[in-house]
């Protein structure tokens, strides 16, 4: 499914609604968006946040937050950034991606299909969660500035403009190591984008349906 956020902060959505993941329509200041893999989430403007959707692992469970800065969404589980810098999360206990309680000094969030990714202010990132594929052997990652969790793998984007990752490469999505002069970047299943200073992009990782062909790409903000 697939959310949008419009500029007078109502919400939209399109897609699968068996469990109710675009029953949205009735959301009113919210501020951020973000979609699971059944669900859908609302940062609200004062910091609480709405949920819809399947809440078989309690990922909907967020009625009760407060001063929450950012959100992200797992296949299963919730995550939410604190203005203090700590984190709360919810959903399934499997693989310990809710295990944030200790996480401090976080200033980005992110997560993937079963693992969870926190950027400190420090520049470095902590990680939980599944861990098959190494998707979060980040804890030697210096500098970094942002991080983006596909399913099974981990971005981070370096202060130099250069990019890192670790995890699943079946698809040659972690193979960033040549791009250079990247000002954000963005992970899916099995691919990764890098958008770069010049307005242009870059992509590796799984083209089977050509989310790969950004080459001709350019002036992207």
């Amino acid at each position: 499914h697939t959310v949008g956020l419009k500029d007078n902060a109502t919400v939209l959505a399109i897609g699968r609604t068996n469990e109710g993941q675009c029953g949205v329509g009735e959301w009113i200041d919210i501020l951020q968006v973000a979609a699971g893999g059944y669900h859908t989430l609302g940062l609200q403007l004062d910091g609480t946040l709405v949920a819809a959707g399947d809440d078989t692992h309690g990922q909907c469970n967020v009625g009760d937050w407060e001063d929450i800065t950012q959100i992200t969404a797992g296949y299963y589980h919730t995550v939410g950034l604190k203005s203090d810098g700590t984190v709360l999360a919810v959903g399934p206990k499997r693989y310990g991606r809710c295990n944030v309680a200790e996480w401090e000094d976080i200033t980005q969030i992110t997560a993937g299909e079963h693992h969870t990714v926190g950027l400190q202010s420090n520049g470095t990132v902590v990680a939980v969660g599944r861990n098959k594929y190494g998707q979060w052997m980040v804890g030697e990652w210096p500098d970094i500035g942002q991080v983006a969790a596909g399913a099974l793998h981990t971005v981070g984007l370096k202060a130099d403009g250069t990019v890192v990752a670790v995890g699943w490469n079946y698809h040659g999505q972690c193979d960033v190591g040549g791009w250079a002069e990247i000002a954000n970047v963005a992970a899916g299943s099995g691919h990764t984008v890098g958008l770069k200073a010049d307005g242009t992009v870059a992509a590796a990782g799984d083209n089977q349906y050509q989310q790969c062909n950004v080459g001709g790409w350019d002036l992207i903000p």
